[in-house]
């Protein structure tokens, strides 16, 4: 499907370094309904890499308010990266 998509090509981007490209594919993911913790600590790691460090904060702070436990943001950062 169209969400599956644009997750996958997002997490291709962001290990080539083209952080522009993974962040409108995570926002394509997140119109198609995504809400996971995942996509917003992708974005995270996409803004941070352009140094727009605004909207990373708001997205780790999505981030943060969907999980249970803030630690369990550690280990989503260390599977996105």
């Amino acid at each position: 499907n169209k969400y599956d998509y644009f997750v996958a090509r997002a997490a291709a981007h962001e290990r080539l370094d083209n952080f522009k490209d993974s962040i409108a594919d995570y926002n394509k993911a997140i119109e198609l309904g995504g809400r996971e913790p995942e996509i917003y600590a992708g974005l995270a790691i996409g803004y941070l890499g352009i140094s727009d460090f605004t909207r990373a904060l708001e997205s780790i702070n999505k981030v943060i308010a969907d999980l249970p436990d803030a630690s369990d943001f550690l280990d989503i950062l260390i599977i996105c990266r």
